[in-house]
């Protein structure tokens, strides 16, 4: 079994984790883009899959619909330290450029305000891009409500005002740590914004980008529970193939022991799948300290 890097769960940088990490220095960037059946950089071998097996091409229009049912809709580009010169962004340092693929973080698919913010967890009260700015040096936006007043979980923010930065270099830090971003979920009809209420949907292609990203050794479903059960469904032959293992924690072991038996308990395990407190503002039984003492 390949060992695992020394990362801190799951933001954590290989230095102390308390020290601030320094940002990398960026030109102007243009803006994310949902898939497209075009050609473009990162994404081209990686439209859709089933199971685990070969891609799949199919038409990725970002939303699609349907006069008798809810609309369709494609989730975004996989970002990665290598990807972001197809956004229009570059490092001045070779380094973050070159930087390894240690965790891909999943979400389930794009809600509403995320496809229309064209921004991975896009909604406001969302807990990914504050907590991924505590852990990694920066703040993500100013956390001024539409009411005019702080969210309430600003108070617990380890990082200022000054310290706000623009959505497209947030995602430039995260990628220099050697953090991946994409979806479960490639393509699906779904009426709000619920993982519950989607339908027909495709997965992406997961299993291949990692196989063509071999240091990734950590898969994190940042919502839950919701997000397993569908990694389960649409990855069950990767499962058995016995590549990927639970992380140690209690959610992330409950929610894959079915695959226990058939792969002699992960004897042969490379890649850890962890099943995370989710980052969603449905989430609400956890509070925002909660959530980022477990990522």
């Amino acid at each position: 079994m390949a060992e695992t890097p020394t990362y801190s769960p799951y933001f954590g940088p290989p230095t102390t984790a308390s020290k601030r990490s320094a940002l990398p220095p960026l030109v102007t960037p243009k803006r994310l883009k949902r898939s497209s059946s075009s050609s473009s950089p990162g994404t081209a071998s990686w439209s859709t899959a089933t199971d685990g097996d070969a891609s799949e091409s199919m038409d990725n229009t970002s939303t699609k619909n349907s006069p008798s049912g809810p609309p369709r809709t494609s989730s975004f580009q996989p970002i990665w330290a290598g990807s972001l010169p197809s956004f229009g962004l570059k490092f001045e340092e070779d380094s973050c450029a070159n930087m390894k693929v240690h965790t891909l973080i999943l979400g389930t698919h794009p809600s509403i305000a995320s496809l229309d913010a064209a921004q991975y967890f896009g909604h406001n009260m969302n807990a990914f891009w504050w907590i991924a700015g505590d852990c990694l040096g920066f703040r993500r936006a100013s956390g001024i409500s539409s009411k005019g007043k702080p969210y309430k979980f600003t108070c617990n923010l380890r990082y200022g005002d000054k310290d706000i930065i623009p959505y497209d270099r947030q995602v430039c830090v995260l990628a220099s740590h050697g953090f991946a971003l994409w979806d479960i979920v490639e393509s699906c009809e779904r009426r709000g914004s619920l993982d519950a209420n989607i339908k027909n949907e495709r997965p992406n292609a997961i299993r291949e980008f990692c196989a063509s990203h071999p240091t990734v050794r950590r898969i994190v479903l940042a919502n839950g529970g919701t997000g397993c059960e569908m990694f389960r469904r649409h990855f069950d032959t990767w499962w058995r193939s016995g590549e990927l293992m639970p992380e140690e924690n209690q959610q992330s072991v409950q929610a894959f022991r079915k695959y226990a038996k058939v792969t002699e308990n992960f004897k042969e395990g490379q890649i850890r799948c962890v099943s995370a407190i989710s980052v969603s503002p449905a989430a609400a039984k956890y509070t925002y300290c909660e959530k980022r003492a477990f990522w």
